[in-house]
């Protein structure tokens, strides 16, 4: 549920003037209505990009992460990104390496130095091209609280509601999880965590 929380704050003040669009409109009217892409210039609803990577869990490739995991043990979880990203000719598990990414991972570290953290380049990039004023959406920051579960806290009831419509439509058949705790618990097994 955070995940439409975020996406709204990262799209207020960018796409939209600020507080224009209301939270209920921009999650019923923009991601909850987005479905299977029907091109490669289509963004996949949340759900089947979501769906899209579980397929992918196993692949040796793929490091699936979550981050309520990193906020519970960010030591466990660095190591096990550290030992993802290692190869015969770098190795990332060097206690130094490992306490510097935790260091620089961490919320006070991100929140002081915010501007490392943002999507200013991109923004500059794109937003002429896209019809926004140049500096459309460069006095917010992406690091507000550090934590999760807001959006469970403070979404109205029928974005929560909608929000689990589409789960059990699209990834309870997948996955056979009813919630995103259930999928999150299934795929923190040892077995997966290899």
């Amino acid at each position: 549920m955070d995940v439409v929380l975020s996406f709204y704050k990262f799209f207020n003040g960018w796409f939209f003037e600020p507080d224009t669009v209301s939270l209920e409109e921009f999650a019923n009217e923009f991601w909850l209505s987005r479905g299977v892409p029907q091109s490669k210039m289509n963004n996949a609803s949340y759900f089947h990009h979501l769906m899209s990577w579980c397929k992918c869990r196993n692949d040796p490739d793929v490091l699936i992460l979550f981050f309520e995991n990193l906020k519970e043990n960010l030591d466990k979880e660095i190591r096990r990104i550290a030992k993802f990203m290692s190869t015969s000719k770098h190795d990332f598990t060097a206690e130094e390496i490992v306490q510097s990414a935790k260091h620089r991972s961490s919320y006070a570290y991100m929140k002081s130095h915010e501007s490392h953290f943002d999507e200013k380049l991109s923004k500059l990039a794109r937003n002429e091209a896209c019809g926004l004023p140049k500096t459309a959406g460069l006095s917010e920051s992406k690091i507000k609280r550090g934590d999760s579960g807001l959006g469970k806290e403070s979404l109205p009831k029928s974005i929560r509601e909608g929000i689990l419509k589409k789960w059990s439509e699209i990834v309870e058949p997948e996955t056979g999880c009813k919630s995103y705790e259930e999928l999150r618990t299934s795929m923190n097994s040892p077995a997966t965590q290899e």
